[in-house]
């Protein structure tokens, strides 16, 4: 066990205070040392005890330079009852939860102070592990002032970064609200300890959900790594003290059980069957708004998320060295794409061709239009697809088609179901990823090093003629403007 230097412990367990006597003081006093019995086997209570007599022994000192005479320390059955009373002739000194705290008139003290303190806080099995550190009191924000200051300083120009916002706010909203029932009223940002985090964990854990059940894991997660942002900001605007983040590492969900939710939980691809009858042409009239008719064949033959096909401007549709192609990009107002992979250029199905698209694209660039879909919301807060995302799950609903077990259906289904048909007909995962947008795998040294993007008319070489899914293109052509 680790002692204070100054500290000596007897044979019966009881410790010594050890002094060192100045050198220019030996000679006068007759002594290099000088040893005193504190009266306890407690640590921390040698150690208060120690602080003290140290301080006492420094006056004393000081005056015999002066050519004053050497005041009497005190015994040490005064400085254990100061103690026990919470005072001290230079000194307050209290007993509380958090440890010892030790109050002193000068530097020099202050110093001594801070070296016990960092012993009585690390040394002894016994200890009581500190309290989270405190900002200054002047900086003491209370946490719902904080929260609207931070909100302020996130992203807020796009209706998607709007509603990520308002989603962040209220996750953080969410721990504020479950602190002022715990505490009974407002308190500081500063005042957030680890303790509180981890209960809050399995609050969230024993809680349900509208559903009934506990939330997902990914939900609780998500909470958290909120959290940790908005105490990150705190911590950069001294609203918390720097350092360790206490809300980091609780609600970590390991890559094997997301892989695993995803499977079970996630949007599933719709089978051969399904997609016969999701476009055939009598169905398929029942959702009246062209603009929602045109999105899922879209999705049908690029993989592309919603809203990345509802954003896409006239100039985003070209002829690129001969091919027609969709141009996902982040130019233009209100556009947003998921990663720098989403950016893209994607080849022109031939039933896309044969269904209009490319008739209509040119229809509304006679017409001054700007937009692919005009009629769309762009403001609107889950992105100009919203609509159409809408209408298509009435359509299946109408259908009676639903996802297996606990997994989900729509119009980012079709996504899933690009991609599996590509993985089955044996199309390279690099040039997959490429074709649909997704981030081309780090792990792969030979990718990294030397791999090259195909251009569209390679894509479509490989990825189009697996994507025939036997619809029928003359009786949908009608539908479509």
């Amino acid at each position: 066990m680790r002692v204070a230097h100054y500290l000596v412990r007897g044979a019966s367990g009881l410790f010594y205070v050890r002094l060192r006597v100045p050198k220019d003081l030996q000679q006068v006093l007759g002594a290099k040392l000088i040893k005193r019995a504190t009266g306890t086997r407690c640590l921390r209570a040698a150690l208060a005890c120690a602080l003290v007599l140290q301080a006492r022994y420094a006056q004393a000192f000081d005056a015999i330079r002066r050519g004053e005479h050497m005041a009497k320390p005190p015994s040490i059955e005064d400085i254990r009852a100061n103690l026990r009373a919470g005072r001290g002739s230079d000194y307050v000194i209290e007993q509380g939860p958090g440890g010892l705290r030790i109050e002193v008139t000068d530097q020099a003290d202050h110093e001594r102070a801070m070296q016990a303190l960092e012993h009585i806080g690390r040394v002894g099995p016994w200890t009581v592990p500190p309290a989270a550190p405190m900002a200054p009191p002047s900086l003491a924000k209370d946490m719902d002032e904080a929260i609207r200051m931070w909100v302020s300083t996130l992203p807020n120009a796009t209706p998607g970064e709007r509603k990520n916002t308002k989603a962040q706010e209220s996750k953080v909203r969410d721990f504020h609200s479950w602190k002022l029932t715990k505490v009974g009223g407002p308190f500081p940002v500063n005042s957030i300890t680890r303790v509180e985090c981890a209960e809050f964990f399995v609050h969230n854990k024993l809680s349900t959900t509208k559903r009934g059940g506990a939330p997902a894991p990914r939900t609780i997660e998500n909470k958290f790594l909120a959290l940790i942002e908005f105490i990150n900001w705190a911590q950069t605007s001294t609203f918390y003290p720097s350092g360790n983040n206490p809300a980091t590492d609780h609600a970590n969900v390991p890559k094997k059980d997301r892989k695993r939710r995803a499977k079970t939980h996630g949007w599933q691809a719709f089978s051969s069957e399904q997609l016969a009858r999701i476009f055939d042409p009598e169905a398929y009239k029942t959702m009246r708004s062209e603009d929602a008719r045109w999105l899922p064949l879209m999705a049908l033959y690029t993989g592309a998320r919603s809203n990345e096909l509802a954003h896409l401007e006239i100039e985003d549709c070209f002829d690129f060295l001969g091919q027609p192609i969709f141009d996902f990009n982040f130019l233009g107002p209100h556009k947003s794409l998921k990663t720098d992979a989403s950016e893209r250029k994607t080849p022109l199905h031939p039933d896309l061709i044969a269904l209009g698209l490319w008739e209509r694209v040119a229809r509304l660039r006679e017409a001054g239009e700007t937009k692919l879909f005009p009629g769309l919301s762009f403001t609107a807060e889950n992105g100009p697809a919203n609509a159409g995302q809408s209408a298509f799950s009435r359509h299946l609903e109408r259908l009676g088609i639903t996802a297996r077990g606990s997994g989900i259906v729509g119009l980012h289904s079709f996504r899933d179901t690009v991609i599996n048909t590509l993985t089955l007909a044996g199309v390279h995962e690099e040039v997959r990823k490429q074709y649909v947008g997704h981030e081309a795998g780090t792990t792969d040294d030979h990718h990294v090093s030397y791999g090259i993007d195909l251009l569209p008319a390679g894509l479509a070489k490989h990825c189009h003629p697996p994507l025939d899914f036997g619809i029928d293109l003359k009786g949908l052509r009608p539908l479509l403007g």
